[in-house]
């Protein structure tokens, strides 16, 4: 009787430890999905507002942000494969 009570109570600690290690699987997993469209979305948005801000100050039609849109794709490309190296 009583390793029938051990067992079951190594079964329910057993259950305990999957559901913590999915749940933290699943943190992680949205914690990396919200890092890449950061990393993602901040170096272009970056881009055109100081494209933006060079063409105006140059008087250019909209070279500098089209080279700043460039450049901040290409940022954020490479942040995007250094984390997916990390990860895997």
């Amino acid at each position: 009787m009583d390793k029938l009570k051990a067992d079951g109570y190594y079964i329910k600690e057993k259950e305990k430890t999957n559901k913590n290690v999915k749940k933290k699987k699943t943190i992680k997993t949205i914690n990396l999905a919200m890092g890449l469209g950061f990393n993602l979305a901040l170096p272009l948005v970056a881009g055109v507002f100081l494209g933006r801000y060079f063409d105006s100050k140059y008087e250019k039609d909209n070279i500098f942000t089209l080279i700043f849109i460039i450049l901040g794709l290409l940022f954020s490309l490479y942040n995007i494969f250094k984390i997916y190296k990390e990860e895997v």
